[in-house]
């Protein structure tokens, strides 16, 4: 069997794997969250997309004098928010 999935997925294949059903661990989550992986499916598309939203909302509220909030996905880890800021590290925006 191959599991494709997140955490979940991933403990439920893991329960398969005690009952002998030989298991393929594909990690896919844009959570990142996935222990022994520096990396995941899903999270390389989730951070893309969030930095060219958040990009256009950090010129519309510059654009407008507004302050804007914004909230990115990611259930227990903040792995998202985390490379974001990572990669903008050294401008001055709210966001960095």
């Amino acid at each position: 069997m191959i599991a494709v999935g997140g955490d979940g997925t991933q403990r439920c294949a893991l329960d398969f794997i005690k009952l002998g059903v030989p298991i393929i661990g594909i990690p896919k989550t844009i959570d990142n969250d996935i222990g022994v992986t520096d990396r995941t499916f899903g999270f390389d598309t989730a951070f893309t997309i969030a930095t060219e939203a958040i990009d256009r909302l950090h010129t519309t509220a510059e654009s407008h004098h507004r302050v804007l909030l914004c909230e990115v996905m990611g259930r227990n880890a903040g792995w998202i928010r985390a490379a974001r800021r990572h990669r903008r590290r050294g401008r001055r925006d709210p966001d960095s």
